[in-house]
């Protein structure tokens, strides 16, 4: 009897403290929860005259619709993603990749000053030479205007650079811009007296003079055109 009394009463100790170490696991409290509120809902749910269950419907739907929308600070913070400005990819160097993939290469801009130099009704025309893109071709000599200095001045420089003289810069010929494959030029021509000294050849391959009805036979630089029209009609 003593035997049995014993044995039961290790056998509840035993059974109370396992139902009480499975019951304490937090895994198994929210396991349990969840399933009695599920089948809690349920019963209730089904136990509710009509009329209630439909008011309790359109009152739950209404407050699952306001909770479940996107808190603020993430539409905020999705938004910033959104506008966030794209890192600019580097350019290819391959032509055809370049092409395929829409990149267009800002051109450089070139501000450039001729010289149309007349003597005794004759126009000095100059040679480019080398070996670019505008080799061969004739212009008005010159060239680019320095950040320090006007028009005129720079054409003064450049002549005496490149031709070995001193001229007189008179009015304005005209401006005109063109692009070429380098950049973008813009040119403006003056009209120009030789003061001291005569041209020489330092940069270009040749210089001739020529009346200005016989300025069209030459091959022109396509910035030079413009201005040799208008010489070729104003001195005529």
């Amino acid at each position: 009897m003593m035997a049995a009394k014993q044995l039961l009463l290790r056998l509840g100790r035993w059974t109370l403290s396992s139902a009480l170490g499975r019951a304490g696991s937090p895994t198994r409290r929210a396991r349990q929860c969840t399933y009695r509120q599920s089948t809690t809902r349920g019963r209730r749910a089904s136990a509710r005259p009509p009329a209630i269950r439909t008011a309790w419907a359109n009152t739950c739907g209404s407050i699952q619709k306001t909770c479940s929308a996107t808190p603020r600070w993430v539409q905020d913070s999705q938004e910033a993603r959104k506008v966030q400005p794209q890192q600019p990819r580097k350019m290819p160097r391959d032509p055809r990749l370049i092409l395929e993939r829409g990149w267009q290469r800002v051109k450089r801009h070139f501000t450039v000053v001729g010289a149309v130099i007349v003597d005794s009704g004759r126009v000095l025309c100059a040679q480019r030479g080398g070996d670019g893109s505008l080799a061969g071709l004739w212009e008005f000599p010159g060239g680019k205007v320095e950040v320090d200095e006007t028009p005129r001045q720079a054409l003064e420089r450049e002549i005496a650079e490149e031709l070995g003289c001193q001229v007189k810069v008179g009015e304005r010929v005209t401006t005109t811009t063109h692009e070429y494959g380098f950049g973008i030029v813009s040119l403006t021509t003056f009209y120009c007296t030789v003061v001291t000294g005569s041209p020489q050849l330092t940069e270009h391959a040749a210089v001739t003079w020529l009346p200005p009805t016989e300025l069209h036979r030459l091959v022109w630089a396509p910035a030079d055109v413009p201005a040799m029209r208008l010489v070729s009609a104003g001195l005529a």
